[in-house]
């Protein structure tokens, strides 16, 4: 039959010694910077193209309009819908030029979408927390009854 032996033989390893210990840091010279190198050599700092800095180039972009969906603009009041105004009445012309009429038709329509998102969100957040607090309720009714079972079935013992 095979036998397992245990051997428990230790011999001690003298470790060789990998590096020099310095003892006085006034006689060690350190290695030397690549800057104290070209300096003692007198050579100029390498000049790579790649290394200069190069003038950005931004190209202006160019956003499409921003487009209100048709079922969202008939539910808007008279003041935020898109509107053909035409006047033949000089005196009652608006004032605005075209740059600053387009530019608040789209910060309204950027104001229009964003209250429209935030109206979405608050509802779905709503739904969630009605769902929640029935889910808590149920949760809550459960717990009340095993209480009360629990307490039933503890005094009935006595």
């Amino acid at each position: 039959a095979s036998d397992i032996v245990f051997l428990r033989a230790f011999h001690t390893i003298p470790i060789k010694k990998f590096y020099n210990p310095i003892t006085s840091l006034l006689s060690v010279t350190y290695m030397r910077t690549i800057a104290e190198i070209r300096r003692s050599k007198n050579l100029a700092v390498p000049n790579k193209k790649d290394s200069h800095y190069k003038p950005i180039e931004r190209v202006v972009k160019r956003f499409n309009p921003v487009r209100v969906p048709k079922a969202l603009e008939a539910e808007l009041p008279f003041k935020s819908k898109t509107k053909q105004v035409k006047t033949n009445n000089p005196a009652r012309a608006v004032v605005l030029d075209k740059e600053d009429k387009r530019v608040a038709d789209l910060l309204g329509q950027i104001n229009l979408l964003h209250k429209d998102k935030t109206k979405k969100r608050r509802e779905k957040v709503q739904k969630q927390k009605d769902a929640y607090a029935v889910k808590r309720r149920a949760e809550e009714a459960e717990a009340d009854a095993r209480r009360q079972k629990k307490r039933k079935t503890f005094f009935r013992r006595e």
